[in-house]
């Protein structure tokens, strides 16, 4: 029976895993969604199999659906383009029909027939969704020309790629044996799916490749087409405005007729009337508003249209930019001319945003105006109701005719200022559009015209054109445009220009009081600094120097203003842009002429040398009037009348230029100013150096490649790097005012302890001089000198070797952190030349796999830009670890009350939160996720639980010491018959100094795990025993008294807890005292037992009395007996 039982369980769990096979396997190997659906069903509610294969079998099938999806997807892909192979011809003709249609209705100009102005609004909304949709629509049909010609490269790359993933999947499933799991056999359908994508993937590819010359042909006539029908439709709406804009003025004129028909039928009659005088005073203001509120709407229907324009023009020029970038290099020509007209477009959008938001509130401060008229009207009128017995039934009739008519004036004006906001939004969200294209064309141009030649290279006719270009810039009319220009901002702006003049007359007043006020201070700081080392007055240097050169930039950036807003000037609107640009530069190099004075703070408080800086700056008035001159200069050249100058004039002020910069870096080089210090803060190393020579020759190299045409590049490059410089004396600048606030510190600290050690001496003296004349006479050569010598050397070795260790350290730090920042800067700064960074970026080292999702790898390439920033992080973290404990103590620790060893912990502990922001900021930099973590963080748990868990422990153990502290840095111990302080606290292990001086290294587990005696945990006091005899024959209370005199004299024993006298022992008939007495420090233990005893004995011949010993008592004894 038990035999037939077991047959069937047999037969049942074969047939199972039978039908469990023909669940999972497609039939006849044809992949079908709805079947792979259906198994996964099945496959959820088996029970025979665990969970984990579940979730591995449904994510295969998963899988499998997902290859499925992409297949078909490649499948209406390689139809769509069959079909534009099979049927170009008919689908050109097609298109070419529609073109012809379109052109035949543009030329075709009907005139739109709506007498209704609420239709015509309507039938104009209607016409504004059409143009918008077709906006749209041309935007993505040029999209699809760009990722067609963006194709040709990337497609034979696509197709390689793909063969090669599909060689491995055959391998993989030639690999899967004849029996196989329910698991490989959803690996077997899943790889079947991938596999049927690949290959539709690579026909796909196949198919795009031949069909790429007919589509992008196709794409172009339709983009034809779309503009043909933008173009009519255009045409359409400005038809349709001038109809609605001819409608408005038909009933703002009838409106007014209606006012002046009531003025003179009130004339002739002959009534007259107070309240009807003022109506029609204000329906004829209101009649005259409605009038400028159809013209403004007019204007602003105008600059829709002009804007329209111009992000076609935009996308027009971005899309030609894109097509062409293959042969800009091939042609300068065409460079220079689409160089043009981006600096033509980007000049369109200038200053729009404000000027509308301006208009956009007044107009809504004129509806909240309307809108009280209309209120006060109908209250007017109720009261003329009231008063109906004052005036005739005419007077009431004008009166109601007016109140009737102010009304309809104060409704049109109401529903024209919201017409107004509307068109004005839109409006304001078109010049959005505009600058964010712009924004493209500018980026685009600078990826792919940067080190494309803008202008042509010097000539023979390059001098007459400059003096030509030189003539017309200095001729009458530009001095004609200038005092037109201000005078222009004087009458129209009476208000601000007197406000201007006065802030003019106050900043010069106040700039000749300040200036000689700061240089009597700069005098007076420095004859403190002969006598205090104060850092307050190196910051208060700082200070003035940067608020005393203010007012002669704010001065030009103000003057400069106002000749750029006086467009209808262009020589006056271009030297005022000019100004605005050169104003901060002159900022900075007054300030930086202030810090190099007689006593400023280059010379007064960092104490360079004075011939150097007088060497490397003989005329700083001179070469800051020059800079400022050329800089306004080109940029006047630049941006005057569409580059008119640019090629002549900028070329030759642009070359002045690099000349006065190459000398004078080159007398800063000279005077070895330091751009990089080392360790030593000593600029004489060979990076500074070389730095400096970049800095002094690439000016040259700039004027050379301006004048070979390179002139954009040029200015660009020389722009980056002066502002390099800038960059880098600044930073150095702040690294020697921190510099000095670290020495500052360091003398403060040292000053204290020397006060502390005198502090010591003297309580030690006075502590000499309460013992006894003859223990001082016996010991004092040997006791005093020695204590004097020991702290002697205890200030040499704090001044020498600590201080100097801190203090060095926390430099190296600040050193390392403004080195950090401004290479970061730096280079955020040069990232602006995209093709440096695009090498870094696209050239891979090694392909990662950051997450798998079923049998898809998402892989991150590891790319020389990633590992070059994380090889920072690393070398800046191990920096940053090894100087911040001497920064922490030197700024913040030795202002808090905290014991050593609580500041060992925090320095530590900060130590580790770096280390461990740093990994995973390393991490999170190679996108690598928790679930390829948790292997590795697994592996050494289990490396923990083997061969290192000691070292585990001991790491663990040392936190446990970190935070719960049961012993702390100087803490005196015990452990195993070994008694010394604490002197460190390590991750793995901690170091004790015992007292010959000898280092002995503890694991940290040891503390944990066994017993141990800490002498100073909640106090330093410690109890000393001591065993003194007494004489027999003196009472036991003259003893303790005597004993307890002697003790208290002792100037290192405590008098709280008081010194204990007891007779604890009689020994042959000696009584024995014992001495607890508590000394402040468990150091001073040898030091009392040796000065208590020395006391007993002096105070034991002072009373007369002998230390007894019984062996010699003893021989006394027997001698007496003989």
């Amino acid at each position: 029976m038990r035999i037939i039982i077991i047959f069937l369980i047999t037969l049942w769990n074969v047939s199972t895993s039978f039908s469990l096979i023909a669940t999972i396997l497609p039939s006849n190997n044809i992949l079908d969604e709805n079947e792979i659906q259906y198994k996964i069903k099945n496959i959820i509610t088996q029970d025979n199999i665990s969970n984990t294969e579940k979730e591995n079998i449904v994510k295969q099938l998963t899988s499998a659906l997902q290859s499925i999806s992409e297949t078909r997807y490649s499948e209406k892909k390689i139809e769509e383009y069959q079909n534009i192979i099979n049927n170009f011809s008919s689908i050109i003709h097609q298109l070419h029909e529609e073109k012809n249609i379109e052109s035949h209705s543009k030329n075709n100009k009907n005139n739109i027939n709506i007498s209704d102005s609420n239709k015509l609004r309507q039938y104009l909304l209607h016409i504004n969704q059409q143009l918008t949709n077709l906006d749209q629509e041309l935007q993505q049909e040029q999209n699809l020309l760009r990722s067609i010609n963006d194709s040709l490269i990337s497609l034979p790359q696509q197709h390689t790629k793909i063969k090669k993933e599909l060689n491995d999947i055959h391998q993989k499933i030639s690999n899967f044996s004849t029996t196989m799991s329910y698991l490989e056999q959803a690996k077997i359908i899943a790889l079947q799916a991938i596999k049927e994508s690949k290959q539709t993937k690579i026909t796909e590819i196949e198919l795009a490749q031949i069909s790429a010359n007919n589509r992008q042909e196709l794409s172009k006539l339709r983009i034809e087409l779309l503009k043909n029908k933008y173009e009519r439709l255009d045409n359409e709406l400005q038809m349709t405005h001038i109809q609605l804009h001819k409608m408005r003025q038909q009933e703002t004129a009838h409106t007014i007729e209606e006012i002046e028909t009531l003025i003179k039928t009130t004339e002739k009659i002959g009534i007259y009337s107070i309240n009807i005088a003022q109506q029609l005073t204000i329906n004829r203001h209101l009649s005259q508003s409605l009038k400028e509120q159809i013209e403004h709407i007019n204007l602003i229907t105008l600059q829709q249209r002009q804007t329209a324009s111009h992000i076609l023009q935009a996308r027009q020029t971005l899309a030609k930019l894109l097509e062409q970038s293959q042969w800009i290099d091939r042609s300068p020509a065409l460079g220079e001319t689409l160089r043009s007209q981006i600096f033509k477009l980007s000049k369109k959008n200038t200053h729009q945003t404000q000027q509308l938001n301006h208009e956009m509130n007044k107009l809504k401060k004129n509806h909240l105006e309307y809108e009280k008229q209309i209120y006060k009207l109908s209250v007017i009128s109720s009261q003329n109701i009231k008063n109906n017995e004052i005036l005739s039934p005419n007077q009431i009739h004008i009166l109601k005719t007016q109140t009737d008519t102010q009304k309809k004036l104060l409704n049109s004006l109401l529903s024209n200022c919201d017409i107004q906001i509307l068109e004005l939004t839109k409006l304001k969200i078109a010049h959005e559009q505009l600058k964010d294209i712009i924004k493209n064309i500018e980026c685009a141009a600078h990826n792919y015209l940067f080190w494309i030649p803008d202008i042509h290279p010097i000539n023979l006719s390059y001098l007459y054109k400059t003096y030509h270009d030189l003539h017309l810039l200095l001729n009458s009319n530009t001095l004609f445009q200038l005092t037109s220009a201000i005078k222009k901002s004087f009458i129209n702006n009476q208000k601000s220009s007197i406000l201007s003049l006065t802030l003019l007359l106050f900043i010069c007043s106040s700039h000749i009081t300040c200036q000689n006020k700061y240089y009597s201070f700069l005098k007076h700081s420095n004859q403190q600094l002969k006598y205090t080392n104060n850092f307050l007055l190196t910051l208060q240097n700082i200070f003035w120097s940067i608020i005393i050169a203010i007012p002669i930039p704010i001065l030009l950036m103000l003057f400069g203003y106002n000749l750029y807003q006086s467009w209808e000037y262009p020589i006056a609107s271009a030297i005022g842009e000019g100004i605005i640009t050169a104003a901060p530069i002159l900022w900075l190099l007054m300030i930086f002429s202030y810090f190099t004075s007689q006593n400023g703070l280059f010379i007064s408080h960092f104490k360079w040398k004075k011939n150097k800086i007088k060497q490397a700056l003989y005329h700083p008035t001179f070469f800051i009037i020059a800079i400022t001159t050329l800089l306004v200069t080109i940029s006047t050249c630049n941006n005057y009348n569409n580059k008119e100058l640019y090629d002549t004039l900028s070329r030759l002020f642009f070359t002045i230029l690099c000349i006065c910069l190459t000398l004078i870096t080159y007398r800063l080089k000279q005077a070895n100013f330091p751009l990089y210090t080392d360790k030593h803060t000593s600029p004489n190393n060979i990076i500074n150096q070389y730095l400096w020579y970049i800095m002094t020759y690439f000016p040259i190299i700039s004027a050379t490649a301006a004048c070979f045409g390179y002139l954009s590049t040029a200015q660009t490059l020389l722009l980056q790097l002066e502002t390099s410089l800038i960059i880098g004396i600044i930073s150095s600048i702040i690294y020697y005012t921190t510099h000095r606030w670290i020495i500052i510190q360091k003398y403060k600290i040292l000053s204290k302890r020397v006060k502390q050690t005198k502090h010591i001496i003297n309580t030690k003296k006075h502590n000499i001089s309460l013992l006894p004349k003859s223990y001082t006479k016996t010991n004092n050569t040997i006791n005093i000198p020695t204590a004097h010598s020991i702290i002697k050397k205890n200030i040499h070795d704090l001044s020498n070797n600590d201080l100097y260790h801190i203090s060095n350290q926390s430099l190296q730090l600040i050193r390392l952190t403004i080195n950090f920042i401004t290479i970061v800067i730096i280079l955020s700064l040069w990232s602006e030349l995209h093709y440096i960074y695009v090498f870094l970026e696209k050239t891979t080292i090694l392909d990662t796999i950051t997450s798998i999702i079923v049998n898809t790898n998402n892989i991150q390439p590891i790319t020389i830009k990633k590992l070059l920033t994380i090889t920072l992080i690393c070398f800046f973290t191990i920096k940053f670890t090894k100087y911040l404990p001497s920064l922490l103590i030197l700024t913040i620790l030795q202002y808090l009350n905290f014991t050593p060893g609580t500041n060992y912990a925090i320095i530590i502990l900060t130590k580790h939160t770096l280390i461990l922001f740093s990994i995973i900021i390393s991490c999170s930099h190679l996108e690598i996720e928790w679930s390829k973590l948790q292997w590795l963080i697994a592996a050494i748990g289990v490396g923990l639980g083997f061969g290192l868990q000691e070292i585990f422990a001991n790491f663990i153990s040392g936190l446990i010491i970190l935070f719960e502290k049961p012993i702390r840095i100087e803490d005196t111990i015990t452990i195993e018959n070994l008694t010394g302080h604490v002197t460190q606290i390590n991750t793995r292990a901690t170091t004790i100094t015992d007292w010959d001086h000898k280092d002995i290294i503890i694991p940290n587990k040891e503390f944990i795990t066994k017993k141990f005696i800490n002498w100073s945990l909640s106090d330093t006091i410690t109890r000393i025993a001591l065993k003194i005899p007494g004489p027999p024959e003196i009472n036991t209370a003259t003893i303790t008294h005597i004993i307890l005199e002697a003790v208290k004299s002792c100037p290192l024993v405590l008098h709280i807890p008081q010194p204990e006298v007891y007779l604890i022992n009689l020994e042959q008939g000696i009584p024995l005292f014992e001495i607890r007495i508590y000394t402040s420090n468990i150091k001073h233990r040898m030091t009392v037992r040796h000065q208590v005893h020395i006391l007993i004995i002096h105070f034991y011949k002072k009373h007369g009395l002998q230390i007894p010993f019984p062996h010699i008592k003893h021989i006394n004894t027997n001698e007496h007996n003989t």
